[in-house]
């Protein structure tokens, strides 16, 4: 056995990851994804796939279903329905509308509103890529997807200057949710004056837009080459903004403790997706801690210093353009590292457990006791982990579950009543998961990244948008679908064909029958699902969709995202 853990990092492009692995950890790397190693770091999304591969020892820096609150419009989604039902506790995030799905919705509220400007932002663009800003329903593309947010136009200013808080997340479990503060981040600054959205500057984004990658265009932009003053130029440790507000009288102790309640209640809104993307393909690990991942989020203060959330980043920029980058990115790196609990322990625990199955083959507990002894093997590991992850905390924050956090259940629970709504809605749609077939092609090939064609997973999304963010909670609560019921259909009975003859006429006559015959039982099964299929999913036929994915596996529902929201550069975000 290796006495060294190996780090796979055949799928990142971000150097940080080796130099913290081998000179940090004291690591082996690899690029091999055959060989056996504890930990794989990707800046692409995880499949389940590859998770329904993973051995309980191994990690993985990703959940799959992370993208419902890091993709714009998902995050749109997620936390819209729950503000439905808790106004005031979900109310920290900018109202949104998903183009063109909520068209009507967006017409009104700008007629009501004609000089107030919108955000607009590409539906899967990132580091400020395509973002603009209008008045005017018209000026949207409607065969472009779109996220339109209310602009908050009175930001808090530091030396004239629109910024926001980057703030690192950790989250090292999703059954039971596990989550962790980073007390270092990033304050980045736009850089040139910031003055209220009108005609004359809502083109100039170096005014509105706090993206790294926007702003290290303008010729003004200062980079801070010296860590011991992180508290200059337009990228600054978020630590020295703190102290600033404090300097200036603010309750940054009570800035902080909104921007974790954010943080919780976002993850909330996605806890029980999660977890039934995880249990649906490794139900029988009982560590729960096979995935874990780094966060990006957004966070913007008004003029009031009341937080906002902007955006949750699953893939946050690792890459390093200054001192104050490269020391901040490594002790992050190295602190999820050493929290993902990979131990020899676990190893030999895996071996053991596949030793003794092999062994009471046909002789393990069902039902009732095997169940209780699950939940008690889950709740002592989950101790376990809570008692040895004490000695790497290092600089993360355990902010949830803590004492007092019981008051995040009932966020818990509606998020899981809203999955059940939709998944009366439209049957399958989230326990497809566990259905996806198996290919033989790796995950993580090559290929995947830079394909034209567009995958499985991202087919699933569109139909999820058009069949679910339209329909309001309110409305799946209350709505019951009128299904007819099941009528089976009349029994067929061909006519029998009289011997001819001449067989060649024999075998026309039988053929002639068998393609009328089939093509009857073809209309009615086409019948017989229109009647079966409520009226709230039933599309208009759409033009073939060129793809390299068979037509079956094509039609899989899961909550997966396996393509990249945008091509990766070497810049921050």
């Amino acid at each position: 056995m290796n006495s060294k853990f190996i780090c796979n990092i055949a799928h990142t492009q971000f150097d940080i990851v080796r130099e913290v692995a081998t000179s940090v950890l004291d690591w082996k790397v690899s690029n091999n994804d055959r060989e056996d190693w504890d930990v794989m770091w990707t800046d692409l999304s995880v499949p389940a796939e590859t998770l329904s591969k993973m051995k309980s020892y191994q990690r993985i820096n990703h959940f799959p279903g992370m993208h419902l609150i890091s993709r714009k419009n998902f995050l749109a989604t997620s936390l819209g329905k729950l503000r439905q039902q808790f106004p005031k506790d979900y109310g920290f995030f900018p109202r949104t509308w998903v183009f063109p799905s909520h068209s009507s919705e967006l017409k009104q509220h700008l007629q009501q509103s004609k000089h107030k400007y919108m955000i607009v932002k590409p539906e899967k663009s990132c580091q400020g890529k395509g973002i603009f800003f209008t008045n005017r329903i018209e000026e949207l593309n409607p065969s472009q997807r779109y996220v339109v947010q209310n602009y908050i136009k009175s930001p808090y200013l530091i030396d004239g200057l629109k910024f926001d808080l980057r703030i690192y997340v950790l989250v090292s479990s999703c059954d039971p949710l596990r989550i962790y503060i980073y007390d270092e981040g990033l304050a980045r600054f736009a850089t040139e004056p910031y003055s209220h959205p009108d005609i004359n500057n809502i083109n100039n984004m170096f005014i509105h837009l706090t993206n790294y990658a926007v702003n290290k265009g303008n010729r003004a932009f200062i980079n801070n080459k010296n860590i011991g003053s992180d508290n200059v130029g337009h990228k600054r440790s978020l630590r020295s903004l703190y102290k600033l507000l404090e300097s200036q009288g603010h309750d940054v102790q009570g800035i902080k403790l909104k921007i974790e309640d954010i943080i919780i209640k976002t993850l909330c809104s996605i806890q029980p997706i999660l977890k039934n993307c995880y249990l649906g393909v490794q139900k029988d690990d009982l560590t729960r801690a096979m995935c874990f991942e780094i966060l990006g989020f957004d966070i913007l203060l008004d003029d009031k210093l009341k937080p906002h959330l902007i955006e949750v980043n699953h893939d946050p920029s690792f890459s390093v353009s200054s001192p104050l980058d490269k020391e901040l990115k490594k002790n992050l790196i190295a602190g999820a590292l050493k929290l993902s609990w990979v131990t020899k322990k676990n190893r030999i625990r895996y071996m053991k457990q596949v030793e003794d199955k092999c062994k009471n083959k046909g002789k393990l507990e069902k039902g009732k006791a095997q169940s209780e002894y699950m939940k008690k093997a889950v709740k002592h590991y989950c101790e376990l982990r809570g008692h040895e992850e004490k000695k790497y905390l290092g600089r993360y924050k355990r902010i949830y579950p803590i004492e007092g956090s019981e008051k995040y259940e009932k966020f818990i629970k509606a998020s899981l009543i809203i999955c059940k709504e939709w998944e009366d809605v439209r049957p399958g749609i989230i326990t497809s998961i566990k259905k996806i077939p198996v290919t033989s092609r790796s995950p993580f090939s090559k290929n995947l990244s830079t394909s034209n064609h567009r995958s499985k997973a991202s087919l699933s999304v569109e139909v999820l948008e058009t069949s679910i963010s339209q329909v309001p909670v309110q409305s799946l609560s209350k709505k019951k679908l009128n299904i007819p019921p099941y009528k089976k259909p009349k029994e067929l009975i061909a006519e029998p064909i009289l011997p001819s003859q001449n067989l060649h006429s024999n075998q026309h006559s039988m053929q002639k029958s068998s393609k009328i015959l089939s093509s009857f039982i073809s209309t009615k099964e086409h019948q017989l699902k229109m009647k079966l299929m409520p009226k709230l999913l039933r599309k208009t036929p759409q033009p073939p969709i060129k793809s390299s994915i068979s037509k079956s596996s094509s039609q899989v529902l899961s909550f997966i995202d396996t393509s990249t929201t945008c091509a990766k550069s070497s810049i921050a975000r």
